[in-house]
């Protein structure tokens, strides 16, 4: 447990242990300890939580990120692990630990099936012979399933924090953590089906994956509003070229042009005013991130630009 904790220091020497978020992730880092040594679900499930709370004190710091990812590796999900590990390297590329443990896992996955990803979480729930999950003890069982509860609702409480706090900024983001929870979707429902027919564990893994497959949806939803978000600024530049176009012609005609501009004028605000209502559907964060790229500040200010032309033209023709 030391050592994972000098190696999350290592590259953020000035966290301070007494914070919130430092107590959080120290929480998270004794747990995973425990977890280890006493190999129970317990201490796993208290390291979740404690990097959770982490992550909600504070969640552009790469530290609680990389004790996700040391979890998720531990738990048996490192396509996942992957997508974090590539979070605490924008956060921190120095990070020679996180860089090392990237690496591995990047190579590995490229040779890894589906069936692969299943044997690591058997192996991580101390599964020595993973092949025939329907020959297993039930001690054996029980902890392969307590474990892929655990994973699947650190899943969810990871997305749910995710998407209230805005973090999909870019669709490579959103993309990459799409792809590591189909990944891990297809992959328990490709190889557990033993454990989806048992009357036993069938309901609770079911409605786990119920949820998962819930938490794609929204993710899917997203990248929705990321196509529309693209659609959008075509639309809003376009208007903007337009724009332009029509003021360059009133300076230059004068009030040959007034009429035509001053009709245009109307239009536009209407045109703008719709644009405002679809703009006011998107979350804050895709929101500020359509204003700023689509440059519609500018079409704003050309807007009162375009009317105190006409106002003067108006004027001088008097």
């Amino acid at each position: 447990m030391h050592l994972i904790w000098d190696q999350i220091h290592n590259f953020a020497p000035d966290i301070d242990r007494e914070s919130d978020y430092g107590q959080a992730c120290f929480q998270g880092l004794e747990a995973l300890g425990r977890a280890q040594e006493e190999e129970g679900m317990l201490a796993y499930r208290q390291a979740s939580e404690a990097f959770l709370n982490a992550l909600e004190a504070s969640p552009l710091r790469p530290e609680a990120l990389l004790g996700i990812s040391y979890l998720l590796v531990l738990l048996g999900d490192e396509f996942s692990a992957v997508h974090y590990l590539k979070a605490v390297l924008e956060l921190a590329p120095n990070a020679r630990e996180a860089k090392e443990l990237f690496d591995l896992l990047d190579s590995s996955h490229r040779l890894n099936s589906l069936l692969e990803d299943v044997e690591r979480l058997c192996h991580s729930a101390g599964i020595q012979n993973p092949s025939e999950t329907e020959f297993l003890s039930e001690i054996e069982s029980h902890r392969l399933v307590d474990q892929t509860e655990l994973l699947l609702q650190l899943q969810h409480n990871l997305l749910v924090h995710e998407l209230n706090q805005g973090q999909f900024s870019r669709l490579d983001q959103l993309n990459s953590r799409q792809r590591s929870l189909e990944t891990l979707y297809d992959a328990l429902s490709a190889h557990l089906t033993h454990f989806l027919a048992d009357r036993n564990f069938g309901t609770r893994l079911q409605a786990r994956l119920d949820i998962l497959a819930f938490d794609l949806e929204s993710l899917q939803n997203l990248e929705n509003l990321f196509d529309a978000m693209r659609v959008l600024q075509k639309e809003v530049q376009a208007l903007f070229r337009e724009l332009t176009r029509q003021i360059i012609q009133l300076r230059m005609k004068k009030s040959l042009a007034l009429d035509q501009c001053q009709n245009y004028h109307r239009q536009l605000q209407d045109e703008i005013a719709k644009l405002e209502v679809r703009l006011e559907a998107f979350p804050v964060s895709l929101r500020r991130q359509v204003e700023s790229a689509s440059g519609w500040s500018h079409l704003h200010q050309q807007s009162r630009q375009l009317e105190e032309l006409i106002q003067s033209t108006q004027a001088s023709a008097v």
